[in-house]
């Protein structure tokens, strides 16, 4: 993942895993997070190191979006509070053979079994989300420190 410039203070890199529909009953849990490194270009989230969610065997997706939240923030990270933002997201799926025709327009190229990166490509009414090749690389947006919140173009977790 690139990171473009910017000064965003002590901060954490997080994996925030939420349910497809924005279920309030379902609460997000984090799934990753490391300390970013200040003035870092470069950083990598291995899938290994990512937790599954745990309303993942109740539910057959689970979104988890990549951010970056201040080191200080208290409680659970959340995107409203983001400092930075990345133009992908992961993906958890169970039975990813059964979903696929139906989600097909919401993840045209297919979907993966377990969790995988996947691009996000703005589409007509939705975006789409597009299974990323082994070894991709997606730059992390660091938001203005002028800005009320960290709510780009897209994506759009807030």
């Amino acid at each position: 993942m690139q990171v473009a410039p910017g000064g965003i203070g002590p901060s954490q890199l997080v994996v925030i895993w939420t349910h497809p529909n924005d279920d309030v009953k379902v609460p997000p849990e984090v799934g990753y997070s490391a300390p970013l490194p200040a003035g870092a270009r470069r950083v990598a989230i291995p899938i290994s190191a990512i937790r599954a969610p745990s309303f993942g065997a109740t539910f057959a997706q689970a979104w988890g979006y990549v951010l970056t939240v201040n080191a200080a923030q208290a409680g659970s990270p959340s995107p409203k509070n983001a400092t930075g933002i990345a133009q992908m997201m992961f993906v958890h799926a169970r039975g990813a053979a059964q979903q696929a025709p139906l989600m097909k327009d919401k993840f045209p190229n297919g979907m993966a079994e377990g969790t995988a990166p996947y691009y996000m490509q703005k589409r007509a009414s939705h975006d789409g989300f597009l299974l990323a090749p082994p070894g991709s690389v997606f730059t992390l947006q660091i938001c203005s420190a002028s800005s009320p919140g960290c709510d780009l173009n897209y994506p759009n977790p807030s």
